[in-house]
């Protein structure tokens, strides 16, 4: 029917709680749902070991504001698509966009 189905992990994950998590990554991609929207850089960097065909979305609220962060969300964390900040100009987006032209780009 061409819907997508994403899980949202827009939380701190506290040191406690990380093979928790994890475990819950492994199993959306093993159920086959379409992406995990991260809020934490920390669980984001584990993704690549812990469930790496399961697409990563920079949530808004990794704070995503500038070009350094969105280069970082998606070379080093592997982020298809970044969620950027509310508070951007149209100018701020479009340089920001440029500097990932690999990436999927998003703002609300």
């Amino acid at each position: 029917c061409g819907l997508e189905g994403y899980m949202c992990i827009n939380v701190l994950v506290y040191e406690v709680e990380m093979a928790a998590a994890e475990e819950l990554a492994r199993a959306a991609e093993a159920a086959g749902v379409d992406g995990l929207i991260v809020q934490d850089v920390g669980l984001a960097s584990r993704l690549k070991v812990v469930a790496p065909e399961l697409p990563l979305h920079a949530s808004t609220q990794m704070s995503i504001s500038d070009a350094d962060g969105a280069r970082f969300a998606a070379r080093t964390l592997g982020a298809r698509t970044i969620v950027l900040v509310r508070e951007l100009s149209i100018a701020d987006i479009q340089m920001i966009t440029a500097a990932v032209p690999e990436t999927n780009v998003e703002v609300f």
